[in-house]
């Protein structure tokens, strides 16, 4: 099979093609309907779309396809920086507990999810509390969980104040529970 299109050569030329090719531009279409439809969906919900793929398709950020999911369940979180321990990008102490909560088995293609502990000010090597909200870096794809006491009351500016020292680095957006 031939046409009539633009070739590599950049000029109007007669182009040769086949069955495979033909298949993998209507796969290709499609998905890019579903993707259209599906981002469409997520508008109407209140959902932003976030970012754009080098092939300018875009893309919902990883926050809506699971990071609102742990929004409420309980965790435990596996300490590496503890609360007054030193930062050591800014030799000051840290103001939170940081670790990570091991990946759930039905995400097993992704890593351990990193993990900042508020409402805690003692150092601990475990902690088991509730997802109050989770943190998106605009320079990495990975999410944040943010882990409190099951009592603790949401208070974002006491969370600003705890996360801060860690967070400062980075583009953060946060997403706290009932947002």
């Amino acid at each position: 099979v031939s046409y009539e299109g633009v070739g590599t050569n950049r000029k109007w030329t007669r182009i040769e093609s086949y069955g495979a090719k033909f298949c993998e531009n209507i796969v290709q279409a499609t998905a890019r309907d579903v993707l259209a439809e599906a981002m469409l969906r997520l508008e109407k919900k209140g959902f932003d779309i976030l970012e754009k793929t080098e092939g300018d398709i875009p893309f919902a950020a990883m926050e809506y396809l699971c990071g609102r999911s742990f929004l409420g369940k309980s965790v435990t979180v596996i300490v590496d920086r503890p609360y007054g321990s030193l930062d050591q990008r800014s030799d000051g102490e840290m103001t939170c507990s940081c670790g990570y909560v091991q990946k759930p088995v039905t995400m097993e293609d992704c890593d351990d999810i990193e993990a900042r502990i508020v409402g805690v000010y003692e150092p601990r090597e475990t902690f088991t509390g509730t997802v109050i909200g989770i943190i998106y870096h605009q320079e990495d794809s990975n999410l944040h969980l943010i882990v409190a006491p099951p009592t603790w009351t949401i208070n974002k500016e006491e969370i600003i104040t705890q996360i801060g020292m860690v967070e400062q680095y980075y583009h953060t957006r946060m997403i706290l529970c009932g947002e």
